[in-house]
Parts: C-alpha cells; structure tokens; sequence
C-alpha cells in the first residue's frame, strides 16, 4: 500500500500565560489526499479540572465541540473539490476556519508531517499517544455495543434534526433457528438493521469467536432478509491495542464473508454513517 502525506497540529489549553503552562486538549488533521480534516479530542477533561480548580470545563467543550463540527463540513464542503486541498496550506485552514492566533487560551502547536498507510489506525495512534492520560487504563469505557449505540444516538442528536419517527425502536427479526432484536431499523429502500459488533476486546480468540458467531448468525437470516428486503448495516469498534489490529482486520473479513445483504461501517467512520442516515431521514419528514 501507498504511503500517503498528511500533517497534524495538537491544540493546547494554555491556562497561565505567564507561567506557560499548556495541555494537550485535542488535535487537527489534516489528510489532502483523503480530502479530509479530522479532529479528535477527548470526551473526558476532569484531569484538567484537576489540574486547575478554577477551569470551565464546559466552556472548553463547546469549542472543541465546535471544532470537531468544523472539520466535519470542511470535509464535505470539499470532499467534491480535490483543488482546494491541493491549493490549500494547514496553516492557513487553521487561522481561517478554526482559531486566529491568540485568540483565546486555546493555541494551536506548530504543524508536524508525516506519512500513513491506513488512516484510521493513524489517527487512533495519535489520539492514543498524546489525549490516552484523560482515561484512566484500568476503568476507561469500552467501545462495546452499547457505547456504539449511544454514539449513534449523540451522532443524531447533534444533527439537532428530530428523528423520532423515522427511526423503528426494537425491530425484532425471527427464524426457524434464532431471533434478534435490533434498537434502530430505517428505511430507505431497504429496512437497514443498525447491528452494532463490539470488537474492542483484549484477547485475539475474543474478537475471532465473536466475528465467526456473528458470521453464523448472519447466515442465519440470508433467506429471511431477502424475503423481507431486510439490510444489516454491521457498526463495528476497533480494539484500541494495536497489536491487535491485524486480528480485527481478519475479523472484518469474516464479516463480509457472508451471504446476508449487508453494509460494514468502522466506529471511526461513524459520523459518515449517521450524516447519509441523517439526511435520508429529514428528506423523507
């Protein structure tokens, strides 16, 4: 695989500045070739409120809140426009569209470059190794279904459209052999079946044995799928320990390996999922 470009630049939270002190409160990606700008940031900011008793935490959230969002339209504002990110420096893609130099407590570093493979591994890399001290290692929350679901849920929420109607709650499907319920069903020619697969384990056999089980289970219900023109759209998380992305990668392909129409979407790319969902939904209110 291609090596491609991309550049990033962590911003800080200067809280004195006369004695200097910065943290790390989130980074800016910046990925021409993918046409995409990406920024993470983390959801938990009590080491800072511990750090500095004075700190409003809500007031940090909603830039970076604002931030994530505007990296969110950039991308599709000109994810159709390959000529503005050929055009365009980082540098200037910061002061425009996210933050004029001194213009609060929050500053961004100087910009580093570097090369990638696989983007998603990349910036889960780089969340990891500059925002992983906000989560404590032995209770931090695992991207299992449920925490999939709830980023759905927020993912909706923040679209600040009302889906409630839209959206089939518990939509149960049944065979001869099993059944399954499912939170969130919609339709768009197809009835899509949210299925979220929690693969962010800790043991290589965990996320085998459950991707093979969910391989069965989606064999299971080819025929009634096809019946009632039914569609799985199977939202799977990532283990966070690298050595164990290959396992998850052979996992995806066991998923796909199966005869049920069917759509894999990585937690990562989540918010693409939830804007297409999102924009089929109010076309249709």
């Amino acid at each position: 695989m291609n090596k491609q470009q991309f550049q990033y630049s962590l911003l800080r939270y200067r809280h004195s500045y006369f004695l200097a002190e910065e943290v790390n409160v989130g980074i800016l990606f910046f990925l021409p070739t993918e046409g995409r700008v990406e920024f993470v940031y983390p959801t938990r900011l009590q080491r800072i409120s511990q750090l500095y008793p004075d700190f409003n935490v809500h007031t940090l959230r909603k830039y970076l809140n604002a931030f994530n969002k505007q990296a969110r339209k950039l991308t599709k504002k000109f994810s159709g426009d390959p000529k503005f990110f050929e055009a365009s420096d980082f540098q200037g893609i910061i002061e425009e569209f996210f933050l004029r130099e001194d213009a609060t407590a929050l500053l961004f570093s100087d910009i580093t470059r570097g090369t990638y493979e696989d983007a998603e591994e990349t910036l889960s890399f780089y969340k990891d190794k500059y925002l992983s001290v906000y989560e404590n290692r032995e209770e931090r929350e695992r991207k299992d279904e449920k925490y999939i679901l709830n980023k759905l849920e927020e993912g909706l929420k923040d679209t600040n459209f009302n889906y409630s109607r839209e959206i089939k709650r518990d939509y149960t499907i049944e065979t001869p052999y099993l059944s399954q319920k499912f939170n969130f069903a919609w339709d768009n020619g197809t009835t899509n079946l949210v299925t979220p697969i929690g693969l962010d384990l800790k043991l290589e056999d965990s996320i085998e044995n459950k991707a093979l089980n969910w391989h069965g289970r989606l064999d299971k219900f080819k025929e009634k799928a096809e019946k009632d023109n039914l569609k799985f759209d199977l939202i799977i998380s990532r283990p966070r320990d690298q050595k164990l992305f290959k396992t998850y990668d052979n996992a995806l392909k066991i998923l796909e390996d199966n005869r049920a129409p069917k759509e894999i979407h990585e937690l990562d790319h989540i918010s693409t999922y939830i804007h297409r969902l999102a924009e089929h939904l109010s076309s249709c209110a």
